[in-house]
């Protein structure tokens, strides 16, 4: 009886514990907590509470400082609803047994889907070198794409749209405007491939995600005043086009081919039309186009519509045929964060089974992205000391990006790109991700000659080498020229006054180990001026053409899965403050005069990654090789971000990979291009891609 007693007593308690812990004490400290048991001494005078909480070590020690402090709170509600004579003494303990069934159940089930995916991928394999798709349509595949019948249009449409400005601008109606030529420039291209057969429809943009998580406001859309605008507004007449081919009335598939395993897949192929400022009108030297957007991203598009076209070929010359439909989604809207792919994924329109992101890969194959951060700070500080000010936070940053990226240890990062990049200060720069090439700083000194402040930019000069190398002794391999031509230069401006011109090299942040970012490398010069103004000497620094005393910088950080978004949030704003401290004691200021207010309202972009294996991977990569395209020994993720993150995020179930022509080092920057040669081999890719991996009819 006695045993029975305490049962029941043990019962109850749990059922009184678990209650309040989850409804009553509202404390957020005690996160994932679950009571497991208790446990009563044989004269009820003690009790041991087992919980578990489902997280990471610190968060269960917060968990248990949370409940131990309650523990007063939870002893009374016990004695209160259970009416025992002596309520036991409760003592929390931490049980681990419940994770470790979670974890090893989690282990199981990753292990049945990994030997899965090993199935399916040598069903692949061994379907391809059966001949899959036979050898006379990878030979029409491979004659088509290199003719100049077929490139020649390619290259009138790319260079028809990348004549439409789609840069990031305030006007959105002219936005909506040219937005709209682009996507019937595609349209009219799609048509007159395949005429009725493709189905298109523009789809214009749900104003319910601004209530999605992955939602970035479009904060350049502002009214004469700056105030935002509502999202309404700003999505007023703009919206995405979808194609889709349908793959009609086809013959049954033979016995042996309708394996499960290997069902046909319904893939869409992804790419956007909008691009960052400035806008550079096209121009075509031999086999390249050069200009805003050649792969960032309406080469992309071009290739897209492309792989339209040799399928078209192939079902006239050879009457081959897929057996499942196939979708073209062409976006806006990806380089101010992805509202755009976001719509789509919240309407999910084409039920699709696997997607390929088209972006600027160097035509590889990628499952996982970096994640990036936008931030956006607002300085104020003492009269005259802005720009000192703004070094000072540009090197907390970057001291803390460094710290991130030490930290990121992941299988498929092994570069660890987590960039701290630095795109506008004042009016210097053009994007919070585009690495800066220019930026010019005012000096003010009756005391100091201009051989002395060389000297001392000089030095910084040297000190910002040792960390992100010497530009002007690396050679770009396409120029044959040094990447930089010089770090800085002085021009003397009057009777004290000179103008320091520091230069860098621009392109994307994903590259920016190939860059050289002026904004960085101006903070090492203007730290080392500001230390000479306090030193006693009579020296004033100003940024060029800025006035007053706050400024504006905007910039981002990258991150690898290893971090969550609000982890990378919280150490940059930490990092924020450090830098305008260091300004107030370095100034000996007063503590809190100078501020760094940073907002990360813009772009959001999470790091993901999917297994390298996955079944359109395999599909993927098994198709560059049969296009002739290079594969990399270890799979790897890209090292930057884009609108794939949007898909993996929304849809687990579903395949989602990036893949397309191009290098990303020429994305964002003044001399960006695309050879139509790899966007026909992309093309081609894409064309054996979908052959494969939807199924085919000959």
């Amino acid at each position: 009886m006695a045993k029975i007693r305490l049962e029941r007593v043990a019962r109850q308690m749990k059922h009184v514990i678990g209650r309040v812990v989850t409804q009553e004490l509202k404390d957020p400290r005690t996160g994932f907590t679950t009571i497991v048991g208790v446990k009563v001494a044989p004269d009820l005078r003690k009790a041991r509470v087992n919980f578990s909480v489902l997280g990471s070590e610190s968060q269960k020690r917060t968990a248990q400082r949370a409940l131990e402090s309650a523990r007063g709170y939870i002893q009374a509600r016990v004695a209160q609803e259970t009416g025992l004579k002596y309520t036991p003494v409760i003592s929390f303990h931490l049980d681990e047994s419940a994770e470790r069934d979670i974890e090893l159940s989690r282990k199981i089930d990753e292990a049945v889907r990994a030997d899965r995916r090993a199935g399916v991928a040598r069903a692949i394999r061994a379907r391809i070198a059966e001949g899959s798709i036979p050898d006379d349509v990878v030979a029409e595949v491979s004659q088509a794409a290199a003719s100049d019948e077929f490139i020649e249009p390619v290259a009138a449409l790319l260079m028809e749209l990348m004549d439409v400005d789609t840069t990031i601008r305030p006007d959105v109606a002219k936005a909506a405007a040219d937005e709209r030529r682009c996507l019937e420039l595609i349209e009219t291209a799609l048509k007159q491939t395949w005429g009725d057969e493709i189905e298109t429809e523009f789809l214009a943009i749900d104003p319910g995600i601004q209530n999605d998580d992955a939602f970035t406001r479009p904060s350049y859309a502002t009214d004469a005043n700056g105030a935002a605008l509502p999202v309404e507004q700003v999505y007023e007449n703009r919206g995405n086009l979808i194609a889709v081919l349908r793959h009609g009335e086809l013959p049954e598939p033979p016995a042996e081919a309708a394996e499960e395993l290997l069902r046909p897949l319904r893939l869409a192929l992804n790419a956007h039309i909008d691009t960052v400022p400035p806008h550079i009108p096209p121009s075509r030297q031999g086999g390249l186009i050069c200009g805003r957007g050649a792969c960032d991203a309406k080469g992309q598009v071009a290739m897209v519509v492309a792989a339209f076209r040799l399928l078209k070929h192939l079902r006239g010359k050879l009457g081959v045929r897929i057996r499942s439909d196939l979708c073209a989604q062409f976006v806006i809207g990806e380089e101010t964060g992805g509202n755009g792919s976001l719509s789509l994924a919240v309407q999910d329109p084409f039920r699709f089974d696997g997607i390929v992101i088209c972006e600027a890969t160097d035509s590889r194959v990628y499952t996982a992205n970096r994640g990036a951060l936008w931030y956006q700070a607002e300085l104020s500080a003492p009269p005259g000391l802005v720009a000192e000010l703004a070094a000072y936070f540009v090197l907390a940053l970057e001291e803390e990006g460094r710290a991130i990226k030490a930290e990121s240890d992941h299988p498929l990062f092994p570069n660890r790109p987590a960039q701290t990049n630095h795109g506008i200060i004042g009016p210097f720069g053009a994007a919070p991700s585009s690495v800066s090439d220019l930026v010019e700083v005012e000096i003010t000194s009756a005391e100091l000659a201009p051989a002395e402040i060389n000297r001392a930019a000089e030095r910084a000069v040297g000190r910002y080498c040792a960390v992100y190398g010497d530009k002007t002794r690396e050679t770009d391999p396409e120029t044959g020229q040094p990447k930089v031509a010089e770090h800085f230069s002085l021009e003397a401006k009057g009777e004290g006054r000179l103008l320091l011109r520091v230069h860098g090299r621009a392109g994307h942040m994903g590259s920016l180990a190939l860059c050289d970012n002026a904004i960085t490398k101006t903070a090492y010069v203007v730290r080392e001026l500001s230390q000479l103004r306090t030193s006693g000497k009579d020296v004033h620094i100003a940024l060029a053409g800025h006035q007053g005393d706050a400024l504006l910088i905007e910039g981002a950080q990258g991150f690898v899965p290893t971090h969550t978004m609000d982890q990378v949030a919280e150490r940059l704003t930490a990092a924020a403050a450090r830098g305008a401290a260091e300004l107030c004691a370095q100034a000996e200021a007063e503590k809190g005069s100078a501020a760094a207010r940073i907002s990360f309202d813009k772009l959001h972009n999470n790091a993901f990654a999917r297994e390298p294996d996955s079944e359109l991977a395999v599909y993927a990569t098994e198709s560059c090789k049969r296009a002739g395209l290079g594969v990399p020994d270890q799979p790897t993720g890209w090292e930057t971000s884009c609108d794939a993150r949007l898909f993996a995020d929304h849809f687990r179930d579903r395949d989602v990979i990036v893949f397309g022509p191009g290098q990303l080092h020429h994305a964002h920057s003044p001399d960006e291009r695309m050879s139509l040669r790899e966007i026909a081999s992309g093309a081609k890719m894409l064309t054996l891609l979908v052959l494969e991996s939807a199924g085919l009819v000959a």
